[in-house]
């Protein structure tokens, strides 16, 4: 111990010396090392922590059903139902859901998100919550029957002030009486990664709440996700088994709503949608470019102490000469490289709080309740220093191999090896400045194509005008507007954005394309088609108003658009895009057929021209749309397409709403334009952009430095690159 504490302190003396030395050689690992520690910062709350509040998180698993075609579909309640009471010798089932919520007080409505959950929710992931109580299991039983709910603490803290006194209190929600019952803890968030829910309720009110007709008992109604907990002494594997037993008795029983459905148990990080699928593919990405700027860093400070050993060779060579071994002087040596990279490590930290805060401004705007927590706790500072030792031993190995071997006679008789060192140093300094100048071009070939991609690919055709567009959300569901009140609300306030000054055209949309929160899709019949041996004929599909088309300026290659007056017509009317229509009708003009969306018969009254509707990167995909004046949707995003700047007319949209009724809150309000920064975000469940596919020429580039026989194939499965542009 003595001789560690003497190490230490001759290792400061030695830094404090060389100031200029020690400041370049600290920002250097400050750089690389707070870049690895925001990266891994991230991977904890994301992929390690996924759901901070959650007792034992590793062994709640998400049940994922996929049908046919292979994507991934949510649970009826009547399934949830058949799947909790086979496996509940084996494990706990927990169902939930996501809705917007109102919540009314005199004349405000506030917007908040809720969770619609089976009674066992919190028992099941083991939160308990600081005031109050969870939910009962005889609040599972019978429907609308439970009008209780359990708050988040940010609401209970933001909105009621932390009121002790909150449990009991009765909350208008949708213009109905629900009981406060308990409140979350402060770390719990919910049930979606990287989503912050506002409050719980039992799925039994959904009815009454969501203004829903008897979801819970039509088995055709998907709607619900599932956790699943195996018991303890039940493997995975067994819980699986036992679900899919049961899930093949259901397709058996019910092989209309149930056939060619498969299950598979995911751990949460591995969940095909949320942040989890958001930031998969981009911290894979930022883990090789953060581990290659350490790489950088430690080559460069490994050449200062060779460039500084040469100065401290007469030193070295005299403590050999006096009976130093050569393993004391490596481990001194070592001392210094190590508490170099601590200091730089010390440094990183701030790095680290700076760049956690630089990373969240590039998550595009998104009509979703976003929360990311990223702290600096004790696992984060234990990486922190983890890695500097580590990189302090990477890049003082080296260094203190040559300058412990020096040539001593020819050192204490002060003879001049020659310039730039021994030819051992000279080697190794050579081959330390390739290999740096060869990873520093790798990135910065890399930057330049990605910044090149990203250029070309905001010029990737979507199918639509995204120009001099505003767009503004609302929901009139929190305000319990029926369906008849509904309709003529959108009606009115449609006829009068379209009478703003300067306003060219307006309609609706349910959804905008390239949204974070995917598209829908619907199981279709067409006229005509005959479906090959276990083929599953799903449309995406998406809801909009009269004028739609004009407004977007998509172009309709044949048909007409929705009209206002479609509302009344007792035909239902359905437009296809191109790539459906050569599909499903090749040769033939779709026009004036008829398809089944579900229960309803439909008319093709028109055929868009092919857009881009999950990804930028996507292959031309079928698509339908409906008119929302006959598939009434009370949650609607009103598009406005105008002269000059569309933010001059968000003031004038916001009186016009709040004329109409001042319950109505807008939410959302942006342009189109900056909307479409969202595809450029690359995503699992929506695919990657094109500006993603630089990797592939950035991974070429890095395998031209490697010999012939090396690096081939690895780094782009690593990187999950795709094969195909």
């Amino acid at each position: 111990m003595d001789t560690m504490i003497r190490d230490v302190r001759y290792a400061f003396r030695m830094m404090a010396r060389s100031p200029g030395f020690t400041m370049v050689a600290t920002l250097s690992l400050a750089l690389g090392i707070g870049a690895n520690t925001t990266i891994y910062s991230w991977i904890k709350s994301i992929l390690l922590r996924p759901l901070p509040g959650v007792v034992d998180v590793d062994r709640l698993l998400m049940m994922g059903e996929k049908s046919r075609s292979g994507t991934f579909t949510s649970t009826s309640y009547p399934d949830f139902a058949d799947f909790r009471r086979g496996i509940a010798a084996k494990a706990d089932l927990v169902a939930y859901e996501m809705e917007t919520v109102g919540l009314n007080s005199g004349d405000r409505t506030d917007r908040l998100w809720a969770e619609a959950v089976s009674a066992n929710y919190f028992d099941v992931l083991g939160t308990r919550p600081v005031l109050g109580r969870g939910f009962l299991p005889e609040e599972d039983l019978r429907p609308d029957g439970a009008p209780v709910v359990v708050l988040s603490h940010h609401l209970w803290a933001d909105r009621f002030n932390s009121d002790p006194q909150i449990v009991g209190r009765i909350l208008t929600l949708n213009s109905h009486p629900f009981t406060v019952v308990g409140v979350a803890p402060e770390e719990f968030h919910g049930s979606f990664v990287g989503l912050s829910t506002d409050l719980w309720v039992p799925v039994m009110m959904q009815t009454q709440l969501f203004s829903r007709q008897d979801w819970l008992n039509q088995r055709g109604r998907h709607f619900l996700l599932m956790f699943v907990r195996p018991k303890a002494g039940v493997s995975v594997k067994q819980a699986e088994d036992a679900l899919s037993a049961i899930g093949n008795e259901l397709a058996r029983l019910y092989p209309s709503t149930n056939a060619g459905r498969s299950l598979s148990l995911v751990p949460i990080w591995k969940a095909p949608f949320g942040a989890t699928s958001i930031f998969r593919p981009v911290l894979l990405v930022l883990v090789l470019v953060v581990g290659v700027v350490l790489l950088i860093a430690c080559a460069n400070v490994a050449n200062l102490l060779l460039a500084r050993s040469l100065g401290r060779r007469k030193e070295i060579a005299v403590r050999l000469s006096l009976g130093a071994n050569r393993f004391r002087l490596m481990r001194q040596l070592l001392t210094e490289s190590v508490l170099l990279a601590l200091l730089g490590g010390s440094a990183g930290l701030l790095v680290v709080q700076w760049g956690t805060r630089l990373l969240q401004t590039f998550i595009p705007p998104a009509n979703l309740p976003i929360h990311t927590t990223f702290e600096t706790d004790a696992n984060v500072l234990l990486f922190a220093l983890g890695i500097s030792v580590v990189t302090g031993l990477i890049f003082g190995l080296t260094p203190a191999l040559q300058a412990s071997n020096p040539n001593l006679v020819a050192t204490l008789k002060d003879e001049t090896v020659r310039l730039g060192g021994a030819p051992g140093h000279s080697r190794v300094r050579s081959t330390l400045v390739v290999g740096q100048v060869a990873l520093s071009l790798v990135l910065l070939i890399a930057a330049a194509l990605f910044v090149e991609a990203l250029d070309k690919a905001k010029d990737i055709d979507p199918g639509f005008d995204p120009g001099h567009m505003l767009t503004a959300a609302f929901d009139l569901q929190p305000s319990n507007y029926s369906t008849e009140r509904g309709r003529a609300f959108e009606k009115e306030l449609l006829e009068r954005a379209r009478s703003i000054p300067g306003v060219e055209s307006a309609s609706y949309v349910h959804r905008l394309p390239l949204g974070f929160t995917g598209v829908n899709s619907r199981s279709v019949t067409i006229d005509g088609y005959v479906p090959k041996p276990n083929e599953e004929v799903v449309i995406d599909v998406e809801w909009v108003g009269p004028g739609y088309f004009h407004a977007m300026r998509t172009p309709l290659l044949s048909g007409r658009d929705f009209e206002a007056s479609d509302e009344t017509a007792a035909q239902r009317y359905v437009i296809v895009n191109e790539a459906m229509a050569r599909r499903y009708w090749p040769g033939r003009d779709p026009l004036g057929t008829n398809i089944r969306v579900g229960d309803t018969d439909c008319r093709v009254i028109g055929v868009a021209r092919t857009g881009k509707y999950r990804s930028l990167s996507e292959d031309p995909l079928p698509f339908m749309f409906l008119p929302l004046c006959q598939f009434y949707r009370p949650d609607t995003i009103l598009v406005v397409r105008g002269a000059g700047d569309p933010a001059a007319y968000i003031s004038t949209i916001r009186a016009l709403v709040r004329a109409m009724d001042p319950g109505v809150a807008l939410f959302d309000v942006v342009r189109l334009s900056d909307h479409m920064n969202v595809p450029l975000f690359p995503s699992e469940n929506r695919g990657r952009p094109s500006c993603f596919q630089v990797l592939s020429s950035s991974t070429a580039a890095l395998k031209s430095l490697l010999p012939a026989d090396r690096g081939k194939g690895e780094l782009s499965s690593f990187l999950g690159v795709p094969s195909r542009a």
